[in-house]
């Protein structure tokens, strides 16, 4: 049975990141940036400006958000236009459009509406459409192509009520009698686009000779037995159309099931992969296209707003967090590029790692860059889009975008356990016996970037980027010898999360700092300074990475798990929680305290 690692590494295809994991930056790979070649950046931008016309044409953002509906007949109008299929071939009624433009079409649409962006997102990342490239000549290939070309909507249903984060998925698919079909029974919940769906992707367990398989089905969603049972609504992304599936014995004959390996992961192999790149455009487009418009609206609300006669970008603090929030985005742009230009992992530079780290450094980047500019815009910040045009201020919906960003850091795995998922991956490089880089314990620290097209700041940099590497290589071992057994390690769930913080921040200073290096060859030189701003600010979050890694691996830490038995014991509060409660001579009057039904139960009270 495969593993996660066996998955995403390409023994023919180094991968930058998974050099990384054992010590090593080999800037080589990175050296030659990736750039978008004319031809295909041109006939990206007649996509762009197409599609912008038309989301200018029938979506008005801030109606879809105090509706939580979309513009009746809008659905029709993308079935229509073939943008259920962007990178489907023209002969199949698609635009044909490279992974890249695909991305940047995404990010352009969610710059005006989140809701409308994942719909895109789900069926050209991880819907049938994306599906119909790996699939063998066949009758599932068959099915899958004529619902591609009659413009079907379609949607992954994978979550359980359990909790996406087992590996067992309680959904069960069994054979009938005569082999023909088999029979799914079970609940998914949060499912993009469940309620708009034509075709539905099902993960069941399939037990074949004794053994528990993972499988998809391939379904229409108006077979019997198949019904959308609850409609989501979320903090934000409103208009967004998501449910829960209930799955009553639906019959689905037996040549629609995907045979494949299988692997240890909670996905199958094909959906595990598809969701590498689909992490790009569900998550970090709407990233990249949020950080810029956050940058953009205080950069635009500085320079217009004044005290005392000095306007806010005069200020040095204000300028601060405007060139963090500039170059929090060049990183993002940045290392999308790396991912997305470069999708094939079985090409000459395996990306699979990188794909699977994007999804947590750019909406991190991008929370950061909406968290500035909430400060920054203040009062302006807070306030509505609509009540900032009812009073005649400049009604930028930054309110809206924290709201719709917050799920960023949440879908496809919230950031803490995408960390910590990710960070296992690291450790096949030390366990069973340590493979790591053979200069680790060399004192030589040039960098084998092209330097001459650094600034001497940034080439500073790059050389404390690769000593930091080895470092995580040293740290690495001596926790390979402080825990002999993997499993030990990975119960110190604080040390492998924050080894991952360490080895993202480390990739994305690399990437930033070989683009703009790459552009410096090409005549650009104003990369170097936002280069330098960014790395400058990743050096402070790995150094609190770094001091949160050694006081859980030295054990100089508080106990957390005593003050979180204090908090309750037998369903009732205890301790802490007795503690934390308002005393009774400090409560609010009678005609202020919240309802009886929302108060915190009595001491002794089973409620």
């Amino acid at each position: 049975m495969a593993s996660a690692r066996d998955l995403l590494s390409r023994p023919g295809s180094p991968s930058f990141l998974e050099g990384l994991y054992g010590g090593r930056l080999d800037w080589g790979l990175i050296d030659a940036f990736p750039c978008q070649d004319a031809a295909d950046r041109e006939a990206g931008d007649r996509a762009l400006a197409e599609i912008a016309r038309f989301m200018a044409e029938w979506i008005d953002p801030e109606t879809v958000d105090a509706t939580g509906a979309l513009t009746a007949g809008f659905l029709d109008e993308l079935r229509k236009r073939g943008l259920l299929k962007l990178a489907t071939g023209v002969e199949s009624g698609g635009w044909g459009l490279s992974q890249y433009n695909v991305f940047r079409v995404i990010a352009e649409v969610a710059s005006r509406s989140l809701a409308v962006a994942l719909i895109l997102a789900i069926d050209n990342a991880i819907g049938i459409s994306a599906y119909l490239p790996q699939l063998a000549p066949g009758p599932l290939r068959d099915f899958v192509r004529s619902r591609v070309e009659r413009g079907a909507v379609s949607c992954t249903a994978d979550t359980e009520p359990q909790g996406a984060a087992n590996t067992v998925r309680r959904t069960v698919a069994v054979a009938t009698e005569d082999g023909a079909a088999y029979l799914i029974t079970g609940d998914k919940v949060f499912v993009g686009n469940a309620p708009i769906a034509d075709v539905v992707i099902i993960s069941a367990t399939v037990t074949e000779d004794g053994t528990d398989h993972r499988r998809l089905f391939f379904v229409d969603a108006d077979t019997p037995g198949l019904r959308v049972h609850a409609r989501h609504e979320f903090m934000g992304i409103k208009g967004f159309p998501n449910g829960a599936f209930t799955f009553d014995r639906v019959r689905v004959p037996r040549e629609q099931m995907l045979l494949e390996e299988t692997w240890s992961g909670r996905m199958t192999r094909t959906a595990n992969l598809a969701t590498l790149l689909g992490r790009n455009h569900l998550i970090a487009a709407p990233s990249l296209a949020f950080s810029r418009l956050g940058t953009e609206w205080s950069r635009d609300f500085a320079a217009r707003r004044s005290i005392d006669g000095r306007t806010v970008d005069e200020y040095d603090e204000i300028q601060r967090m405007l060139a963090s929030s500039a170059a929090d985005t060049f990183a993002i742009d940045t290392l999308t590029r790396w991912t997305v230009l470069q999708p094939d992992i079985d090409g000459p530079v395996n990306t699979a790692f990188e794909q699977l780290a994007v999804k947590n450094i750019a909406s991190l980047a991008a929370w950061r860059v909406l968290d500035r500019s909430m400060s920054v815009l203040g009062a302006e910040g807070y306030e509505t889009g609509p009540s900032k045009a009812r009073r005649g201020a400049v009604a930028v919906p930054l309110e809206r975008l924290v709201r719709d960003a917050r799920n960023l850091r949440i879908s496809g795995g919230v950031d803490f356990a995408l960390d910590y998922w990710a960070g296992r991956l690291i450790l096949p490089r030390y366990y069973p016996e340590p493979q790591v880089a053979d200069d680790l314990y060399d004192d030589e620290d040039l960098a084998e970037l092209s330097t001459d097209d650094l600034t001497e700041r940034n080439v500073e940099h790059a050389r404390h980027t690769t000593r930091q590497a080895k470092d995580l290589g040293r740290f690495l071992l001596r926790m390979r010898a402080k825990y002999p057994a993997a499993e030990d390690l990975l119960a110190e769930e604080r040390i492998v999360i924050c080894v991952n913080g360490v080895v993202n921040e480390l990739l994305t200073m690399a990437v930033v700092l070989a683009r703009a290096a790459t552009l410096a060859r090409a005549g650009h030189t104003w990369p170097q300074d936002v280069a330098d701003v960014f790395c400058t600010d990743a050096r402070r979050r790995i150094a609190d990475l770094w001091a949160a890694a050694e006081a859980a691996a030295s054990g100089q830490q508080p106990d957390h798990t005593a003050v979180c038995a204090g908090l309750a014991e037998n369903g009732r509060p205890t301790g802490v929680l007795q503690c934390l409660r308002t005393p009774a001579h400090l409560a609010a009057p009678a005609h202020l305290a919240a309802p009886a039904h929302l108060a915190a139960p009595a001491e002794g009270n089973d409620q």
